[in-house]
Formats: structure tokens, C-alpha cells, sequence
């Protein structure tokens, strides 16, 4: 007969508790990345980890990265050019184009060309 613990935590666990929540947690992740990397595999696709530091808070319209566009969790509002979205969208639309860059970059090494700096006007 399987017997089930259920774990009662208080609002803020102590060291055992969060072990506990971090192991659950990671192992919970883990388990979705490899069957996103698997379907994605199985339809033909290609899996790219990229590196969110910054995405919610850099503007996609002029590249300003700072703390003061996110005056809310819902509201971006970028303080150099004006530029208001949802700030989920400019997340993704952040990640979507860190994703292209790397991939590009990926991709050129794989075929062993290196890309040039391109120069800024």
C-alpha cells in the first residue's frame, strides 16, 4: 500500500522545507525541458537555451536596458524613446531576438565562418 506524506509549510519555510520545495522544483523542470527538447526534436524543430538577464527590461525599439521601463509588473515603458507595450510581449519579443542572434551565430560556426563585427551608424 502506497502512503502519501503531505508537507504542511508555513509562509516562509525553513532549511529542511526549502530543500524539500528546490529538489521538487528542479526535478519538475528538468523533466519539462527534456520533453520540450524531445518534441521538438520529434516535429522537426531545434531547442535553444537562452540566457533571460535583462530581457524584460531592455526596449526593443532602441536597445536601452534599464530598471526605470518596468515602473510595473504589467507596464513596460521605455525611458528613452517612449516605446509602451505589455511587458510580457517585450520579454518575448526580447528572448525571440536573443534566440535569432544565437542561432545565426550557431549556425556560422557550424560552417566555420566567423561573423563580422557589424559597425553601428
Amino acid at each position: 500500500m502506497l502512503i502519501r506524506k503531505a508537507f504542511k509549510f508555513e509562509m516562509r519555510p525553513n532549511g529542511e522545507q526549502q530543500h524539500k520545495i528546490n529538489q521538487f522544483c528542479g526535478c519538475s523542470r528538468f523533466v519539462f525541458n527534456k520533453a520540450l527538447d524531445c518534441k521538438s526534436a520529434w516535429l522537426g524543430g531545434y531547442l535553444l537555451a537562452v540566457n533571460p538577464k535583462n530581457t524584460s527590461r531592455t526596449c526593443p525599439c532602441c536597445g536601452h536596458i534599464a530598471k526605470e521601463n518596468r515602473q510595473t509588473q504589467a507596464n513596460f515603458e521605455c525611458v528613452e524613446c517612449g516605446y509602451t507595450e505589455n511587458a510580457d510581449v517585450v520579454g518575448a519579443m526580447n528572448v525571440l531576438r536573443a534566440g535569432h542572434a544565437q542561432f545565426a551565430c550557431e549556425v556560422n560556426l557550424i560552417r566555420g565562418q566567423q561573423q563580422e563585427p557589424t559597425e553601428v551608424s
